[in-house]
């Protein structure tokens, strides 16, 4: 009975938007993050995300998340699928939706490549009403005991559709340093972009807010550290987030949800670490949280046609709830099929027109030009 009443209080805590889940493992959930990652690997891949959120805090929040994509050589661009469920407050709050991705691809041969995707999704979020305590079941002294008069909403929820839309670019390797090559990627998205209506019982204040979302990555490999064909890589990431308040009539500056993300990742094949710090604001009235991140994970190749890569996290929180979040899990697996001959037939034609040459998604080659 306590999870669900701070379950409650979280729901109405104010002038707090819904916030998107966040995962930490932004680069092993690249659609997730930007729909014009669909295909860029120029292979097909698939994986998973599961994600418990401050365990310590009953009512916690949980994340499911499956996604697949594929290079479609003929429309020079890529198909993608993504599946997400989040579960808030032990299952009371549900939130499901499923979002078919499509991206293009412009290359500039020498300069950059461009890449723009947009993503579909239909959403459904319900709540289980048996599993919500309202005050009138309470008794002073014997707890809950007594019946509700409070008449429970639709079973089935609300289902609506959504859309976003993302564009990134790649720039070339950066050789003018000795022994090292450095390559960069930076995009940006914006999600909800029809703010549809996700009220549950008819609110005003049902629109779902607009997202914005940058990300930057730099990837440096030491040419110099190669041995055993085992590459050496440092990657520094940033991805800043920021969603428009629920309830636009507030005069509130901080009646929104805005994060900040900076660290970077190391890699030695089959073994990669990494080390984050995110800072995170909520809604007005709350104080930020903040809090590192740590991961570590490894890639195994396998028969040279699938590449298999796994890897889990934990977020420290560092701020004035470490003591009762008790942190952040997450884990991620996905499986990569190279060399399928469904595009190698036209690859092996773009190869011949453009150069060839390495970047890294940790360690392993992907075409830019």
């Amino acid at each position: 009975m306590k999870k669900l009443v701070v379950f409650l209080l979280l729901l109405n805590a104010g002038e707090c938007i819904a916030q998107d889940p966040a995962f930490s493992q932004f680069f092993s959930n690249q659609l997730y993050l930007n729909p014009a990652f669909a295909g860029i690997r120029h292979d097909t891949r698939m994986g998973s995300n599961y994600r418990t959120q401050w365990n310590g805090i009953p009512g916690k929040f949980k994340t499911y998340n499956a996604w697949a994509d594929i290079y479609n050589p003929f429309l020079n661009g890529g198909f993608g699928l993504i599946a997400l469920q989040d579960v808030e407050g032990e299952g009371a709050l549900q939130t499901s939706s499923f979002g078919f991705i499509q991206s293009f691809e412009v290359l500039i041969p020498k300069i950059l490549r461009l890449r723009a995707g947009y993503n579909v999704t239909v959403t459904n979020k319900k709540i289980d009403w048996y599993k919500l305590v309202f005050s009138d079941q309470l008794d002073g002294l014997q707890g809950q005991i007594y019946s509700t008069a409070v008449m429970p909403g639709n079973s089935q929820g609300t289902t609506f559709a959504d859309f976003s839309a993302g564009a990134m670019v790649d720039l070339p390797e950066f050789k003018k340093i000795p022994d090292v090559n450095i390559t960069s990627t930076m995009g940006a998205t914006l999600s909800h972009l029809t703010e549809p209506n996700d009220a549950l019982s008819g609110s005003d204040f049902g629109t779902l807010p607009r997202k914005f979302s940058f990300h930057l990555t730099t990837t440096i490999q030491f040419l110099n550290y190669v041995k055993d064909n085992k590459p050496f890589y440092i990657s520094p990431n940033f991805i800043f987030e920021r969603q428009q308040p629920r309830f636009k009539n507030t005069n509130e500056k901080q009646a929104e949800f805005q994060t900040t993300n900076v660290g970077f990742y190391v890699m030695r094949s089959p073994m990669m670490s990494g080390v984050f710090y995110r800072n995170t604001r909520y809604c007005s009235g709350f104080k930020d949280q903040d809090s590192f991140i740590l991961f570590l994970g490894f890639t195994q190749p396998y028969k040279k046609t699938k590449i298999f890569r796994m890897g889990y996290s934990y977020d420290f929180t560092i701020n004035h709830l470490a003591t009762n979040t008790m942190g952040s899990h997450e884990l991620s697996v996905s499986m990569e099929f190279t060399n399928k001959k469904l595009i190698a037939k036209k690859l092996r034609l773009r190869k011949r027109k453009k150069r060839e040459i390495e970047c890294t998604d940790f360690g392993e080659r992907s075409f830019v030009f």
